[in-house]
């Protein structure tokens, strides 16, 4: 299937679910809580970016995962440390 085929594809099954409540996954779910206790964290002022990166790499986040990078740059914006 052609790029734009797959494209006009994934519009096409966007806008047959539109208003339907899309069930969550696990890996969803697991996303949704880790998303919570790192803002719990960096709001509360008592995690440095040592601890950080231990805890990121707890649930099983690599250093070379984009989602890891996101996460150590958003830390570095709230807590004002830079990189």
């Amino acid at each position: 299937m052609s790029k734009r085929g797959k494209d006009l594809e994934d519009v096409y099954r966007s806008e047959r679910t539109r208003g339907t409540k899309q069930p969550k996954t696990p890996e969803r779910l697991e996303l949704e809580r880790l998303q919570r206790e790192v803002i719990d964290l960096i709001m509360s002022g008592r995690c440095t970016r040592n601890d950080f990166v231990s805890i990121l790499q707890s649930y099983g986040l690599s250093e070379d995962s984009d989602l890891f990078r996101e996460y150590l740059a958003g830390f570095d914006r709230w807590s004002h440390k830079g990189p």
